[in-house]
C-alpha cells in the first residue's frame, strides 16, 4: 500500500530555520544544529539541569579528593561540609548488605553515613 510523504519539519534548534525530511526520532536537521543546540543549552548558567550536572561533579570531586588524598576509612561531617558537599545531590541510593545502610552514589563514589552520625564512609564502585 502507499504512503504518501510525511510533510517537511522544522529543526528543533531555535536559532535554525532550516526544514527537513523527517523520520520518526529526527529532531534536528544535522549533527551540526544538534550539537549547537546542546552546546547553548549546556553553556547556560541558568538552566536547572546543568546546575545539578554542575554540583554532582563538584560533589564527585570533593569525594574523590578526600578518599586519595586523606586515605581515610571514616570521613568526619565536618571535613565535608567545610569542602562545600551536597548532601542532597546525589545520582542513585542503594543499601549496603553488611550494616543495612544507605549508600548515597554520585557516580563511582558513594558515601554511607556511620552509625554514630558524624562520620562517613566513601565507597568506590564495584
Amino acid at each position: 500500500m502507499y504512503q504518501a510523504p510525511e510533510p517537511f519539519k522544522r529543526c528543533q534548534n531555535p536559532h535554525c530555520t532550516r526544514m527537513f525530511a523527517p523520520r520518526s526520532n529526527k529532531l534536528f536537521c544535522s549533527t551540526r544544529c544538534k550539537n549547537k543546540y546542546h552546546n547553548d543549552r549546556n553553556r547556560d548558567p541558568q538552566n536547572p539541569q546543568v546546575q545539578k550536572i554542575k554540583r554532582l561533579k563538584a560533589n564527585e570531586d570533593i569525594l574523590a579528593r578526600i578518599a586519595l588524598r586523606m586515605d581515610l576509612d571514616q570521613v568526619p561531617k565536618a571535613i565535608l561540609k567545610y569542602e562545600g558537599y551536597d548532601f542532597n545531590c546525589i545520582t542513585s541510593q542503594t543499601t549496603n548488605a553488611a550494616t543495612k545502610a544507605p549508600v548515597h552514589w554520585i557516580y563511582g563514589l558513594g558515601i554511607e553515613k556511620n552509625k554514630d552520625g558524624n562520620t562517613y564512609t566513601i565507597h568506590l564502585a564495584p
